[in-house]
């Protein structure tokens, strides 16, 4: 297990936060999965239907009209460009080219982002990364550098966007310690 990647968005820190006149929510509907760990070989054993599946969850999130999908790591197999390109087609067979028209969305590096990468690639990964994940958008309000023992500074692609009054802060990392620390004077 090569990375670390988890979203921080608690019931409790909403709350805290919607009493404070900074925030101000509005009803918000949010998908979240993970592991899709998508391919463009459909006879790719455990993935093999990663691309249906894929289809499924994006047309449902269509359907339902979501505001925010979170993708908590693994939606590529590893560390593909490819991958990343037929993971666009889906998105544009689904949702169209017209991009304001797609929700938002919160992604962070899982372990499979990562695989298939050494210290010549590592930079590959996260450009692939950060290319496909949406993280420019209207909604952002910094890309930060957490720091996690273990790994470089710059080793991740974290972000923090505020949607819909919501914040959402999404860590990414190549280390598997657990153990995020950053400087409690650094506002995000």
């Amino acid at each position: 297990f090569k990375s670390l990647s988890f979203f921080l968005l608690s019931c409790s820190s909403l709350m805290t936060l919607g009493c404070n006149s900074k925030f101000s929510f509005r009803y918000t509907k949010i998908a979240v999965f993970a592991d899709n760990q998508l391919t463009t070989n459909s006879n790719n054993g455990n993935t093999a239907f990663s691309a249906a599946y894929l289809r499924q969850h994006l047309l449902a999130c269509k359907e339902q009209n979501v505001d925010v999908i979170m993708i908590s790591g693994d939606l590529v197999n590893n560390a593909n460009s490819d991958y990343y390109k037929y993971f666009e087609e889906i998105l544009k067979d689904i949702y169209g080219k017209d991009e304001s028209l797609y929700p938002e969305f919160v992604y962070t590096m899982g372990n499979h982002e990562w695989y298939q990468t050494d210290e010549k690639t590592e930079a590959k990964a996260i450009s692939y990364f950060k290319k496909h994940a949406r993280i420019k958008t209207k909604c952002l309000k910094k890309e930060a550098t957490f720091t996690i023992p273990g790994q470089s500074a710059d080793a991740g692609a974290d972000y923090y966007k505020v949607i819909n009054g919501i914040p959402f802060l999404s860590i990414s990392g190549s280390s598997s310690s657990g153990m995020i620390s950053y400087d409690e004077q650094d506002e995000l």
